[in-house]
């Protein structure tokens, strides 16, 4: 069993501050009012969305960060410091089942909605470029 490496170099610290960055900005100011009104926090799932920070499990492959774990925790650590219910969002979608694009067999899984693309795509509704299949199974992580 190899150790995890938990030292924070500079793509994790970058990450933090990114994750940090959008919590405090996009989030923190309207948590109390999502959670008197007991309203869904769409909002902040399109500040995470705006960020990219859902893909940081997703392969490079498929336009994601291409990090692991560890990386996914720090994302979610800054999250909750703000908003709780936000990160459980974020969470949901690093772990939750993922279903194969009813579009196109050539484009990964999509779990809540938003366009996939690679990196450094300007839009949010850049169309996607071709990609590999999906895993064979419906549900999974990729």
């Amino acid at each position: 069993m190899s150790a995890i490496d938990l030292v924070e170099d500079d793509d994790r610290a970058a990450l933090r501050k990114l994750a940090r960055d959008v919590a405090e900005r996009d989030i923190a100011p309207h948590a109390p009012g999502w959670d008197e009104t007991e309203e869904f926090a769409e909002a902040s799932l399109e500040a995470l969305r705006r960020a990219e920070l859902f893909t940081v499990t997703v392969g490079e492959e498929y336009g994601g960060m291409g990090m692991g774990d560890v990386e996914a925790a720090i994302v979610l650590e800054e999250i909750a410091r703000v908003d709780v219910s936000s990160a459980i969002l974020c969470q949901l979608v690093f772990n939750g089942p993922l279903v194969p694009s009813s579009t196109s067999a050539t484009k990964p899984c999509d779990p809540i909605g938003f366009p996939w693309r690679r990196r450094g795509s300007s839009s949010a509704s850049a169309s996607p470029s071709p990609m590999p299949a999906p895993p064979p199974t419906p549900c999974g992580r990729i």
